[in-house]
């Protein structure tokens, strides 16, 4: 199941492509949120933070850029939806009506698609993961002679490593194994190395 944790940035600027995109002319100061689910273009407004369906921002003035006391709540309806911004600043009395324009963001296609247990679900998956990445960096052969492999899963990370091969005599050899880190849910490579 996906999360529904949101992660803001805001960006204070005046990109062209956003603009276009969503009808805003540039003059003015525009202010960018891009959350989880959804893209906010503001102008004459500032965002605040958003909160489940509630998208919250204060009013700011174009001509002296000071910002309204109170912040404004506004459902997030579906789609793209402009918002008009009605605001007369207190301080230097201009009048202006901004906007806040709101589009949906689609999830990526690999986040629809992830499985609930994530890409690496199990130890089996994140050792053939490992080997196929320690084979090309250390030799095949060298990865072959740290059998058996083992993975531990921690914090949403496993932890593949090699074993190091008994000596002739039935001690162990001095040396290192291979170990690569691999994330859970999206089967991303964190770390190889491998011991002296």
């Amino acid at each position: 199941m996906l999360r529904k944790a949101v992660t803001m940035l805001i960006v204070i600027s005046a990109t062209t492509s956003l603009l276009a995109e969503t009808n805003l002319p540039p003059a003015g100061v525009v202010s960018q949120m891009l959350t989880t689910n959804h893209l906010f273009v503001l102008r004459g407004a500032l965002p605040v933070k958003q909160t489940g369906d509630m998208f919250y921002y204060r009013n700011k003035c174009m001509a002296c850029q000071a910002y309204s006391a109170e912040m404004i709540g506004t459902a997030i309806p579906t789609g793209t939806t402009t918002i008009a911004c009605p605001y007369e600043c207190p301080r230097c009395g201009h009048k202006q009506t901004g906007r806040i324009v709101i589009k949906d963001r689609p999830l990526p296609q690999a986040s629809r698609d992830r499985p609930e247990a994530g890409y690496v679900p199990d130890a089996e998956t994140a050792i053939a993961i490992a080997v196929a990445v320690w084979n090309p960096t250390y030799g095949k052969e060298e990865i072959e002679s740290e059998k058996p492999y083992t993975a531990t899963l921690s914090n949403g990370v496993w932890t593949v490593e090699g074993t190091l091969p008994t000596g002739t005599s039935g001690g162990i050899v001095k040396g290192g194994v291979a170990v690569a880190d691999i994330a859970k849910d999206d089967g991303r490579i964190l770390r190889i190395t491998h011991g002296k």
